[in-house]
């Protein structure tokens, strides 16, 4: 599980002044005044009725970011907003996506 200040606050309003799109997740990005990189995932019910699917693809990325966290760069603010195609995907094809998504926008270090 990402630590607590890895995670982006619901009630914090940001304006993401980057986008990437991917076929299965939009990526925004932005500068914060941290030390950290902080991830959010939003996935609405559009993507599926059930919480254990939403929950299973949001834990998969927070995995992704977590084990990733030391080659992306610091003081940054990413937010993923899922879209319904990542369901027919499995992890690995997942996880290729978002490395592409992050050499894209040069979040990797």
């Amino acid at each position: 599980m990402l630590s607590k200040k890895h995670r982006l606050p619901i009630q914090e309003k940001k304006v993401f002044i980057y986008a990437t799109h991917s076929p299965i997740f939009t990526l925004k990005h932005g500068k914060n005044q941290l030390q950290e990189s902080r991830f959010g995932v939003i996935i609405s019910k559009r993507i599926d009725k059930r919480a254990v699917v939403r929950n299973k693809i949001k834990r998969m990325i927070m995995e992704y970011a977590r084990t990733r966290l030391d080659r992306i760069k610091t003081s940054t603010d990413i937010l993923f907003i899922i879209k319904p195609a990542i369901k027919e995907k499995k992890q690995e094809e997942v996880e290729k996506e978002i490395e592409c998504a992050f050499l894209k926008a040069k979040l990797s270090i």
